[in-house]
């Protein structure tokens, strides 16, 4: 499953619901909770890349979103969930490759 929704990522990093739409937080967040599911790392091209969609994508939107993508950049940086209210204060680094 891994490489079919692999390469559904869009070039912005995210995914959609569809192909007619365009990436939203909420299919790149179901695609990285089964990315990871998968086995896939969460130090991987794809999955940073996806967790970066999210912390653009969150900016002035709801809780919700933004909880999802502080949560999900949590977990790809092997941080607590109670370093939450310090992550969301940080600046989203960009993705670095990662061998």
């Amino acid at each position: 499953m891994s490489p079919a929704l692999v390469s559904l990522q869009r070039a912005d990093g995210g995914w959609a619901q569809i192909p007619s739409l365009g990436s939203d937080a909420y299919s790149t967040g179901s695609a990285l909770v089964a990315l990871h599911e998968a086995g896939i790392s969460v130090t991987s091209k794809t999955y940073r890349r996806g967790v970066q969609y999210l912390y653009i994508s969150a900016a002035g939107t709801n809780w919700a979103t933004q909880a999802l993508a502080l949560a999900t950049s949590s977990a790809a940086d092997s941080k607590p969930v109670s370093d939450i209210g310090r992550i969301s204060r940080e600046t989203p680094r960009p993705i670095r490759e990662r061998n």
